[in-house]
């Protein structure tokens, strides 16, 4: 019979090899979880870079479907193929509606999903007004009665600006007006309701004025006046930067109605030395707040979708395009001469001699 006796040197180096055993795949299983976590990671990381770009896609397709709505929608004006006020189906699946919810290419799941067009809105709204182009916009209330004021906002195309200093009763050439100051506009306000078309009739019913940017406090308020002696104007308009976010314009000029007597006019608005972004807005007797406008821009809102993304896009089209309105009243291919002095009350020839020569 044979007995084996493991002394206690054995009993020590069995212990010891078990506890690296035990180590070893404490270690073993660290590894792999932290491996584990970091392909999940990848994994993770990947699918959403693979979203976001497919989402950039979608959102690049449905944004380019809302536009070409926008585009049918324009062309749909400008051919007179639309309704002043119509409503072009946003239901998920509209039936005989020319404009809406229609492929857009080869993709059955890139379409427009809702078309709007509308001639009646709150506000006129001009991205730009170029420096000594006039814009022509027809002015009639969308509630048709008669209007008590109207507001000509405006502020520089490119931030930041400086109001100008100095007399503002003489302009300077454009070389003389700092680059940097805000720009002045030129309005001419004509009443067309119950007056006959001819030119004298016209003009006078028209008002002339100079609206000047200043950030004194004067009163930013004038009453329409078209009497001879007051033409051409000019008016202290009040200028604020407005807070970040905020829509409303540097400079807001008010025209009041003393005797609101129409709810028609034409305004003829240039910006003098830079171009302008301008916002008109209006009151009228029967509302004392945003009475709106009609006939002067259409609203096109249009909303396109790429599979489950959605984009929308809203632009305001003027539905005076067509009119080709001269910026001069004479053209003359030959020479042509004539010295003219006008200020506030008085235009005469100015005397001198003329010689173009």
């Amino acid at each position: 019979m044979k007995i084996s006796i493991i002394g206690i040197n054995g009993s020590k180096q069995m212990k010891k090899l078990n506890q690296q055993g035990i180590v070893s795949i404490v270690v073993t299983m660290v590894i792999l979880t932290v491996l584990t976590l970091i392909t999940v990671g990848f994994a993770i990381q990947t699918r959403r870079e693979q979203r976001q770009s497919i989402d950039k896609q979608l959102s690049s397709q449905a944004f380019y479907a809302a536009e070409s709505g926008i585009n049918d929608a324009a062309s749909a004006i400008q051919q007179g193929q639309l309704p002043g006020n119509t409503k072009l189906s946003c239901d998920p699946n509209p039936v005989g509606q020319p404009l809406s919810n229609y492929r857009v290419g080869s993709d059955p799941a890139v379409k427009i999903t809702c078309l709007t067009v509308s001639n009646k809105v709150k506000s006129i709204e001009y991205g730009t007004v170029k420096n000594l182009k006039s814009i022509f916009v027809p002015i009639e209330t969308a509630d048709l009665s008669h209007f008590t004021t109207l507001t000509i906002g405006w502020s520089a195309t490119a931030q930041p600006t400086i109001l100008p200093t100095g007399n503002k009763g003489e302009f300077p050439d454009a070389s003389g007006w700092p680059p940097a100051n805000l720009g002045l506009l030129r309005m001419a306000l004509t009443k067309i309701d119950g007056v006959p078309l001819q030119p004298d009739a016209l003009a006078n019913a028209t008002m002339t004025a100079f609206l000047y940017p200043t950030g004194a406090r004067p009163s930013d308020t004038f009453t329409f006046d078209t009497a001879v002696g007051n033409q051409g104007n000019i008016y202290d308009v009040h200028c604020t930067p407005p807070a970040v976010g905020s829509t409303t314009r540097d400079c807001l000029a008010t025209i009041t109605f003393s005797t609101p007597d129409s709810s028609k006019y034409y305004l003829r608005l240039s910006s003098i030395y830079k171009d302008s972004a301008v916002t008109i807005t209006c009151t009228s007797i029967a509302s004392a707040s945003d009475c709106g406008f009609q006939n002067a821009q259409a609203s096109v809102d249009a909303t396109g979708k790429a599979q489950d993304v959605l984009r929308r896009v809203q632009v305001r089209i003027p539905l005076n395009a067509t009119y080709n309105i001269p910026e001069f009243a004479i053209e003359s291919g030959g020479a042509l001469c004539k010295t003219l002095d006008v200020s506030p009350g008085n235009v005469s020839g100015g005397g001198g001699n003329c010689n173009p020569f």
